[in-house]
């Protein structure tokens, strides 16, 4: 991006070679920005082509498996060519074994850029059992964090609408946060304590097989540190704005 300094005086006086260009840096890409933060446990492109068998993850070896969703759709990112994940709402999700980095207790940051198909109906994003953390949109629309079989934790005081978003949430103790498309939408925390599981992660489902996500994903990362607002700001400018 280049931006031009005009001469204000007389056109006769103006050399052509006086004119002033600056350059501008260029943002980073999402991969950069989310590869860069400490932290980050896992990471899942979902870029991979159609008929794939797996999601690979970026950082710690935490492989998804595919069940049902479609690779290969059209991708969220800003001027970024790699592709997305597409549920379609009835059987579709991700799979990934329980690991021992994938055991964040009670502190932990879950992010992920999603289009809804429909509103008006509870898609679940991310899921690891019975007391740990689970993260869904209600059929209110809301994005809410829970306590897997004990409790909901707190709705955002925005609506998730069937438009292309960044959404996150952030836990370190009683501190909780989520997020909107960079902006803090946290509404009333009723904290639980969360533990560990043995079960898999799954991404588009509950562990129960209810409320699958309807819509297209991209790029979920899991973190087993609170994430600043700041560091949430900045993969949400890359989703949208990032080269």
């Amino acid at each position: 991006m280049s931006l031009w300094w005009l001469w204000g005086g007389p056109a006769s006086d103006l050399p052509p070679t006086n004119t002033i260009r600056v350059n501008w840096p260029r943002l980073k890409s999402f991969e950069d920005t989310a590869l860069g933060i400490t932290g980050l446990v896992s990471a899942w492109p979902m870029s991979e082509d159609a008929g794939s068998a797996q999601c690979l993850d970026r950082v710690g070896g935490n492989q998804a498996t595919v069940n049902g969703v479609t690779l290969g759709a059209t991708g969220l990112l800003f001027e970024d060519e790699a592709t997305a994940a597409s549920f379609d709402g009835v059987n579709d999700y991700l799979s990934i074994a329980d690991a021992t980095n994938l055991d964040t207790t009670d502190t932990f940051s879950f992010f992920v850029v999603i289009d809804r198909t429909t509103t008006g109906t509870k898609h679940y994003l991310a899921h690891k059992g019975t007391g740990s953390w689970g993260l869904y949109v209600s059929a209110a629309d809301l994005l809410t964090l829970e306590e897997v079989g004990t409790a909901d934790i707190v709705a955002s005081t925005a609506t998730v609408d069937n438009a292309a978003h960044s959404v996150c949430v952030t836990k370190s103790g009683s501190t909780v946060k989520l997020y909107f498309d960079g902006i803090d939408v946290t509404g009333t925390v009723t904290n639980q304590t969360l533990a560990n599981t043995a079960t898999a992660l799954e991404i588009g489902r509950s562990q129960a097989a209810g409320d699958p996500f309807a819509g297209t994903m991209q790029w979920p990362l899991l973190f087993n540190v609170e994430l600043t607002p700041a560091q949430v700001a900045s993969l949400h400018v890359a989703f949208e704005f990032g080269e």
